[in-house]
């Protein structure tokens, strides 16, 4: 009996030193995690007004591309509140999550495009609204995807600065969108696509800031 209590009570230490182990190892990420946010915030507030704000900005968030996953990064620009320019310079704005693939982090801009006929849900939202993880079935993923490869490439290929050039990207990306619907017999979803185009780039047009 004694020696049954020994084993037991050692099986419960290394157990309980396992769970301390795992707990420091976060602790540890955890506060690295958020001394690379305050860094990221404090450079995008010193590159407030350059010109080529995207473009160091994105540098330095290619240079973290190892140690902060995408998912990460999104939680990052939501926690130490960076400034809404910056989360179009985000490396990935379409992110599924590791666990489930139905669950996925989209870019708001992208949301508008999504047929209501197509099931998904949103869940909850990061970044003043900016980025929304949502639920989707396989029909939506399936077109989410599509779409999200043509807005993040022309996204993320831009260095412009004013939010009316910026938005003129993003009206040639997703007019090529459409065009695609269109050769793929997709005439409905083109038309959608069309109509919320030019809704957004209108609205754009009127609203020049980035506040």
């Amino acid at each position: 009996m004694i020696v049954f209590s020994i084993l037991a009570i050692g099986a419960a230490i290394l157990s309980l030193c396992a769970v301390t182990q795992s707990l420091y190892i976060f602790v540890v990420q955890t506060r690295k995690l958020d001394r690379i946010g305050e860094e990221l915030k404090s450079l995008a507030n010193q590159l407030e007004d350059s010109s080529r704000r995207r473009i160091e900005f994105q540098d330095k968030l290619a240079n973290l591309d190892r140690e902060v996953s995408a998912w990460n990064l999104v939680i990052l620009a939501d926690r130490h509140d960076f400034p809404k320019w910056t989360i179009t310079c985000l490396p990935n704005l379409f992110v599924k999550s590791n666990t489930d693939s139905n669950h996925a982090l989209v870019w708001q801009f992208v949301l508008q495009f999504i047929p209501e006929t197509f099931e998904y849900k949103e869940l909850d939202s990061f970044c003043r609204g900016e980025i929304v993880r949502i639920r989707m079935g396989e029909r939506a993923s399936n077109y989410v995807n599509k779409l999200a490869h043509r807005v993040e490439g022309a996204r993320k290929s831009t260095p412009y600065v004013s939010r009316k050039a910026f938005a003129g990207t993003l009206n040639q990306a997703m007019n090529e969108f459409e065009l695609y619907l269109r050769q793929q017999g997709d005439s409905n979803f083109a038309e959608l696509v069309g109509k919320k185009r030019k809704e957004f780039f209108l609205a754009e047009l009127s609203n020049p800031s980035w506040s």
